[in-house]
């Protein structure tokens, strides 16, 4: 029988995951910290138990899908109809000012001026990262 390497990680981050949660639950933390410290616990900083890039952005992926799907189970639609506006002029707001703060300053950093989009480009081989 073949094993996927993968889970012997996701069984020890498991464990340590169970274990962080109830520590928080008794010190009444929200459960998101139990994640993010199982995490560090888990990684190449501290037991490095996973220290494999590979294993390691899967484990990223799984944890974010956790952590959505722990936000979808914790959203109030109700309550989100009746404070929308909160909502929508929020993403408004954070969608503005990261284009203000990180896209106009790149732009310029590479030589471009910040309306010079990367159509305006003759050949694609003179389209660059920003980084």
């Amino acid at each position: 029988m073949h094993m996927d390497p993968i889970s012997p990680s996701l069984t020890g981050l498991a464990v340590i995951v169970l274990g962080m949660a109830i520590i928080m639950g008794r010190a009444r933390l929200p459960l998101i910290n139990a994640y993010i410290i199982a995490g560090v616990v888990i990684g190449p900083e501290v037991l490095n138990l996973v220290s494999d890039g590979e294993t390691i952005r899967r484990l990223g992926e799984v944890g974010l899908i956790l952590l959505l799907f722990f936000l979808g189970m914790e959203l109030s639609l109700p309550r989100l109809a009746t404070n929308w506006r909160v909502s929508v002029l929020g993403t408004i707001g954070q969608i503005l000012a990261t284009v203000l703060a990180f896209g106009a300053p790149a732009r310029v950093y590479r030589g471009r001026a910040p309306d010079e989009g990367i159509a305006s480009r003759s050949h694609p081989r003179d389209i660059h990262p920003i980084l």
